[in-house]
């Protein structure tokens, strides 16, 4: 619950941000000050297990360990910090300038049909009854949201549907990366997709916003951007990956809640139904008992590959 909450703040915020610097600027700072937090986390980590390391191991062969490892894993994480940092922050900030918060945030339980659809066609897994009728109830409440809207809404919901795939992407695509921990899955991420995001908004003639908004970005991109992967990563842990999942499922829900509480976005009639079409969608897919399966019949192993150090 955390992971969701810490998540959710990030879009009322960012919603304020971005009506103060471009999308593209924004994406910078917030990625940026998330790689730099994790760095911050890295080096406190590493002073504090100074001295509980094994003294008796060659420093040659740990060397040529960190060598491998990074060449391993080099190209999944670029790939990541890509996909995951670049284009969907860049997508969701876009949707954020073209509709409210609290739209943005309920359009993203696009994500679970996303996945859903990735898994069937690219992991072969199949899809029971009841998941089918909860992706289509939240095809529908994002139908609806859109319904009797303007062009310009039209576009917001492609702009949230396509960081969604960017996101499912990324979530699979870090599972392929085997010798980092999440931290520095994170951090890596975050300087990288942070330092092009700014580099190319500099470049495009953009100037730094005032320190104020540099700070909320900042802050805004270590609890959102940072911290809550930290927090995920522990419920997938301790909770394991369907129930950690169902709770970060809560995310959409609560930031469509801050968005209306903190920005003073009207609540429409619309928005209700969606919002109920969705939720309901969301609970008929994560109360689903029975496991997923492979089209040829076999079941898939449960829980998902995170290393930590």
């Amino acid at each position: 619950m955390a992971s969701a909450v810490l998540f959710a703040t990030g879009m009322p915020s960012e919603k304020w941000l971005v009506s103060h610097t471009s999308p593209i600027m924004l994406a910078g700072l917030l990625y940026l000050s998330s790689g730099i937090g994790m760095s911050v986390i890295l080096l406190v980590q590493k002073l504090l297990a100074r001295g509980q390391t094994n003294a008796a191991e060659p420093a040659a062969e740990r060397s040529a360990e960190r060598i491998k490892v990074d060449r391993h894993d080099l190209i999944w994480v670029l790939i990541v910090a890509l996909v995951g940092g670049i284009f969907a922050p860049l997508l969701l900030l876009g949707a954020m300038t073209l509709a409210d918060a609290s739209t943005v945030a309920l359009l993203l339980n696009f994500e679970i049909v996303v996945t859903a659809l990735m898994a069937t066609f690219f992991f072969k897994e199949t899809l029971n009854r009841r998941v089918i009728i909860g992706l289509i109830f939240v095809f529908a409440g994002g139908v609806c949201l859109s319904l009797g809207s303007n062009l310009t809404a039209s576009w917001s919901l492609l702009l949230v549907i396509g960081a969604c795939i960017c996101w499912s992407a990324d979530s699979n695509f870090c599972n392929q990366v085997k010798h980092m921990s999440g931290t520095q899955i994170a951090q890596v991420k975050g300087l990288i997709a942070g330092s092009f995001n700014l580099t190319l908004a500099l470049c495009l003639g953009e100037k730094l916003p005032e320190p104020a908004i540099i700070c909320g970005a900042a802050i805004t991109g270590i609890v959102s951007h940072g911290i809550s992967i930290l927090c995920i990563i522990k419920a997938l842990r301790q909770l394991g990956a369907a129930r950690a999942v169902a709770y970060f499922a809560t995310e959409p829900f609560i930031a469509a809640l801050l968005s209306v509480i903190f920005l003073h976005e009207k609540i429409s009639v619309q928005m209700i139904i969606a919002g109920t079409l969705m939720a309901f969608g969301v609970w008929l897919h994560l109360t689903e008992k029975h496991p997923p399966k492979h089209m040829d019949g076999t079941a898939i192993t449960p829980g998902m590959e995170v290393h930590e150090s």
